[in-house]
């Protein structure tokens, strides 16, 4: 939700020029489009804004292959280490220690969100009024607030 690359994905036009959103864009040009911005796109990601780990698992009350099409959709606007020539040299092994991680969370914590810190609300300003949306500050790299999570041992 708050990528840690700042800078748009420039990428050159190539020969013949392309359509973006409908404007025609001559060859050489640079365009790109901030990792922010693809993650709170609402055609891939319903409800963006909001923390939804769910979003992620196939709905078994829905067709599995319209499920399977929409995880692939959501995967190809998915770019938290950045993408191409210049993606993280680290992401494999950053993949698989997450998953690691998180597997053993699972496995041996319960846990359940407490409160709303870091989250929007009414009153702080232009940009940070939307309730659920956490709220972060852009250096070089991200820095937020919550959420706050609370785990306990699992009882097995």
């Amino acid at each position: 939700m708050s990528p840690v690359a700042p800078q748009p994905l420039w990428r050159e036009v190539e020969a013949g020029g392309c359509m973006v959103d409908g404007q025609f864009i001559p060859e050489g040009f640079n365009v790109g489009a901030g990792i922010y911005s693809l993650h709170h796109n609402s055609v891939p990601f319903p409800d963006p804004y909001k923390w939804d780990i769910e979003r992620w698992i196939i709905n078994p009350a829905k067709k599995e292959e319209e499920e399977k099409d929409r995880l692939k959709e959501m995967s190809r606007n998915f770019a938290p280490f950045s993408v191409g020539p210049r993606q993280c040299i680290a992401k494999n092994f950053a993949m698989m220690e997450l998953l690691l991680t998180m597997a053993n969370v699972f496995v041996r914590l319960e846990f359940e969100g407490v409160g709303t810190l870091g989250e929007g609300r009414k009153g702080m300003g232009v940009g940070r009024e939307k309730e659920g949306e956490f709220q972060f500050k852009s250096y070089f790299t991200s820095s937020m607030e919550g959420p706050m999570i609370r785990f306990k041992v699992r009882e097995i």
